[in-house]
């Protein structure tokens, strides 16, 4: 992985050694074992040698697809798959039980065009549960199961989530109390509305859901107060000197804000977001609008992030990042001293750093979260992240939401339902039993 595959999390491995049947060494130049084994030592399997040594680098190792490319030494093997079908036949190897016994003897992996297929085959019986990685079912389809005393919704919290971040490096929101100001403004419960429907919840200042490790619930929910937005304005400068409606810059000069959603293949609820966002804006005042032209592909949208080309970036912090990264990493705008270096090591090409606040305490603690040698180093790290962020505003949740992940209840029993992950996962294979 590190030699061949260049991967970023094992960039400080030193040495590997073996300690015994089934066990090892790993030594790091760095702290970033605890992140490894708490986040990326969960999504890499083993891999033959013989076969992806010739893949150095680049994206080839995901092309090859000769019979060979399927060996490996997991719990379950592929013995047959149906391409125009979009299904996927596994049988268990029970010799390959490192994590417990293996109780689920097969796997049949069904792929389908959208979640309302995967409801209506999950309510006849064709499959048992639901996953897509970051992708729980929508709160606008999870009503199809209403009724259905087989299937639980494998209902949580979600620790992805919505979120904004202020372009602190601009004009506008470099001004603590516009950043104020816009939280006043904002329509918060048409946002927890939109995003999650009848489950979503007004977030608090915290930027983590409340699932995330370290969540502190002590600190206050945003509240929408437009009067409240309005006075701020007014005393810290910014007046309609045109009368036009719109307000002005303390020094006159015009005020526009630019507002970024982050691409995707479906803009939709991005899209719907940046509306609320700039009606909310107006009503205070503020003009705001989007720049098409930034959001038509993810590079050219990306390039203007990192040069942080805009007041306000829609964006969203998905399950994996959430669990150790968290959403501050997206925040952080400056690497680590010897991260460019790093970088040309490893070929990274994206960095990540889409925030726009350059203050040294903030990025240290941001990396030393990331990095961080034990649990309590990270609780620590995060407490002290969140307070700044209610102190600072530099962004801010849209909503905390609901993550649904269904799965049937009557033929097996022994599911275990991951907080904003649902029920396949790694205890998946060693809990289950047929009823």
């Amino acid at each position: 992985y590190k030699d061949t595959m260049l991967k970023s999390t094992l960039r400080h491995m030193e040495s590997i050694e073996l300690t015994g049947e089934g066990s090892a060494r790993l030594t790091f130049s760095e702290p970033d074992a605890y992140a490894y084994l708490t986040n990326a030592a969960l999504n890499d399997g083993c891999i033959p040698k013989h076969i992806w040594e010739s893949h150095v680098g680049g994206d080839d190792y995901y092309d090859y697809m000769e019979e060979d490319a399927s060996i490996g030494c997991g719990a379950y093997k592929l013995i047959s798959r149906d391409l125009d079908a979009g299904t996927m036949y596994f049988e268990a190897i029970p010799q390959n039980n490192y994590h417990g016994e293996i109780t689920v003897d097969s796997v049949t992996v069904k792929s389908y065009a959208n979640q309302e297929d995967v409801l209506m085959a999950l309510i006849n019986g064709e499959v048992d549960c639901y996953y897509r990685y970051s992708s729980p079912v929508s709160h606008t389809l999870i009503g199809l199961l209403d009724g259905e005393e087989n299937i639980d919704p494998g209902k949580s919290y979600n620790s992805g989530q919505n979120q904004i971040t202020f372009g602190m490096s601009r004009p506008a929101f470099s001004d603590y109390q516009m950043r104020l100001a816009a939280t006043k403004a904002f329509n918060w419960e048409l946002l927890a509305s939109l995003i999650g429907g009848e489950y979503g919840e007004i977030p608090n200042t915290s930027l983590l859901a409340p699932s995330c490790i370290g969540f502190n619930a002590d600190l206050p929910k945003f509240e929408r107060n437009l009067e409240e937005a309005n006075q701020i304005l007014d005393e810290a400068g910014y007046k309609d000197v045109t009368g036009d409606g719109l307000r002005e810059f303390p020094d006159g000069s015009e005020m526009k804000i630019l507002v970024v959603p982050q691409y995707s293949s479906d803009m939709s609820l991005r899209n719907r977001i940046a509306e609320i966002l700039i009606d909310n804006l107006k009503e205070a005042g503020i003009d705001a609008y989007v720049d098409e032209s930034i959001i038509t592909n993810d590079e050219i949208w990306e390039e203007n992030i990192e040069k942080e080309n805009y007041d306000i970036a829609i964006g969203y912090t998905t399950v994996g990042v959430a669990k150790n990264s968290t959403a501050f990493r997206y925040y952080v705008a400056d690497l680590q001293a010897d991260a460019v270096e790093k970088n040309a090591q490893t070929q990274q090409s994206s960095t990540w750093t889409w925030g726009a606040y350059h203050d040294p305490d903030f990025t240290e603690h941001v990396w030393n979260m990331v990095e961080a040698t034990s649990p309590e180093e990270y609780v620590n790290g995060l407490q002290w992240l969140q307070q700044e962020a209610n102190d600072v505003l530099f962004g801010t949740s849209l909503c905390w939401e609901m993550a649904f992940y269904p799965f049937r209840t009557d033929k097996i029993e022994g599911w275990n339902n991951w907080m904003s992950w649902g029920v396949v996962n790694n205890d998946t294979w060693t809990s289950l039993h047929a009823k």
